[in-house]
């Protein structure tokens, strides 16, 4: 502090190094939720997803090897949505249920010995194949990584039509090839230094000539009908 000869109040100099405050810890946030739906109910719907990316890979080979594309399933906030939608729609629930095959039939309700009721099926809301329709409207996570660490995403919902999700899948890849500076053309358009496109036709997917039309459908098959299983 400075002194005043004249008895005038003196004037004090705080660095503001001398000014503390308690640190207070940041405050927590939400503990990570488990997740919504067991791994088994997302089974057919991850199915779906990995084998198109997995077919849109092998169309592109050689130049796909550079990429490492991994498959990440709904979030619980995209389960929760898909759920609600299915209870505000349920109408809906039949058309999607082609997309797993025949319902599973629920087990019969047990009847005490001594009761006039009749057997019927046992009410449990989300049973498997409730709970994997939720699991096939979730938009599922597609993440592409380039040599250089690069990375780019896309939504994917598994109800696509797959000639549809293919074609999209094939054209992202195709861009996540363009940005790691991966310059030949995937697949090689004959005849054009440019790559060719993939496209629909006919409900199937093809590759065509940006200039001249269809070249050819796809080598590998893309699945169409209902899921089977492995």
């Amino acid at each position: 502090m400075q002194s005043d000869p004249q008895d005038r109040p003196s004037r004090a100099y705080v660095s503001v190094l001398d000014i503390t405050f308690d640190e207070q810890e940041p405050a927590a946030g939400p503990a990570p939720q488990p997740p919504l739906l067991a791994d088994e109910h997302l089974a057919s719907a991850r199915r779906r997803v990995t084998d198109l990316v997995t077919a849109a890979l092998t169309e592109l080979h050689p130049f796909s090897r550079q990429l490492t594309v991994t498959v990440t399933a709904p979030d619980n906030a995209d389960l929760v949505a898909a759920a609600a939608w299915l209870e505000r729609n349920p109408a809906a629930v039949a058309s999607l249920r082609a997309h797993l095959g025949p319902a599973q039939s629920p087990p019969a309700r047990p009847v005490a010995p001594d009761s006039d009721s009749e057997p019927g099926p046992v009410d449990r809301p989300g049973q498997p194949d409730q709970a994997e329709l939720v699991g096939w409207l979730g938009f599922w996570l597609v993440t592409s990584t380039d040599p250089s660490g690069g990375t780019t995403e896309r939504r994917v919902q598994p109800t696509t039509d797959p000639a549809e999700l293919a074609v999209d899948l094939a054209n992202w890849l195709q861009d996540a090839l363009a940005d790691a500076w991966i310059s030949d053309p995937a697949p090689a358009c004959p005849g054009h230094p440019h790559p060719l496109r993939p496209e629909v036709h006919d409900g199937a997917p093809w590759w065509a000539c940006p200039a001249g039309g269809l070249v050819r459908p796809w080598h590998t098959a893309t699945r169409t009908g209902p899921p089977t299983e492995t």
